[in-house]
């Protein structure tokens, strides 16, 4: 499974329904259980004076990270709630265990309906808009549908909820591939009276095959030389670039597993692997000079 190391991983607990890995990691991240000693000061420098930080939720900014604190450990008691630090990889960082930009957690955990909600997303104002909440979301995504004997939590549906107005959220679920599939007005009042609407986004195991596989050729071919970016799922490509059209066919191939990964070729490939086990891969390209 991809993002797992298993050799390293000690079930975490947080209080939690479902067992998680000590850490979760591609190429430019890393997501570890939160530690209120270790990262809480850091999450409350970086957010306390930050307008976006809390601007579509109903609780803080805080004046202490006592608060902030507070509200934590009253996540943790909630045995449907795992928070993570996200960790940038960076090699002259003087923590070696990374650099904490930010937060993700699962929420709303449920055993029984085997479902769970990826929410809590808090990046720090300097590393926003460098697709690192996309890096974390994609990470507890994969986790989290991966089958419970690969060593994933075995859920079959997860949600993403976002506030109506709440414009990075809505992007990173529709970049995550996340479907729409109900808004709730008047969900919510904010501080100072403001109401708030709620965007419902849902992804399961019958969504992702129809949306990765549905029209996909798993033909190889390379990427043009001239492509702007790309990203592409079990067998197509989608560019978005200046002229904001062109195709490219996937780089797939298969393995002694019996599953087809995404394969670098003569491409630059940023991020690769196997999501689920199910023919789907999903990888960025970047332009080639």
């Amino acid at each position: 499974m991809e993002g797992t190391n298993d050799d390293n991983i000690e079930k975490a607990t947080q209080n939690f329904v479902f067992p998680v890995p000590s850490l979760l990691e591609d190429d430019r991240i890393k997501l570890i259980p939160f530690n209120i000693p270790k990262h809480a000061q850091t999450v409350f420098t970086h957010t306390r004076d930050d307008p976006y930080a809390y601007a579509h939720l109903s609780f803080g900014p805080y004046d202490a990270v006592d608060g902030y604190e507070k509200l934590i450990k009253g996540l943790e008691e909630d045995e449907t709630v795992f928070i993570f630090a996200i960790l940038l990889k960076e090699k002259d960082v003087e923590d070696p265990e990374g650099m904490l930009i930010g937060t993700m957690a699962y929420c709303g955990a449920n055993v029984e309906d085997r479902s769970i909600e990826i929410s809590l997303v808090q990046i720090f104002p300097r590393y926003r808009r460098r697709g690192f909440a996309v890096d974390a979301g994609r990470l507890l995504l994969d986790y989290a549908l991966t089958p419970a004997a690969e060593g994933g939590l075995g859920v079959v549906r997860v949600e993403w909820h976002a506030s109506a107005a709440n414009l990075g959220s809505i992007a990173v679920a529709e970049r995550l591939g996340f479907e729409r599939y109900g808004v709730v007005r008047y969900e919510r009042f904010l501080k100072g009276g403001k109401e708030r609407g709620k965007l419902f986004y849902k992804m399961n195991l019958q969504l992702l095959a129809l949306t990765l596989l549905g029209s996909l050729n798993l033909a190889s071919a390379a990427c043009p030389s001239n492509a702007y970016s790309t990203t592409w799922t079990g067998g197509g490509c989608n560019f978005y670039g200046p002229n904001g059209v062109a195709s490219c066919i996937n780089l797939c191939k298969d393995q002694s597993s019996g599953r087809k990964c995404c394969s670098t070729v003569e491409t630059s490939v940023e991020r690769s692997g196997c999501l689920l086990g199910m023919s789907i891969c999903r990888c960025t390209c970047q332009r080639r000079y």
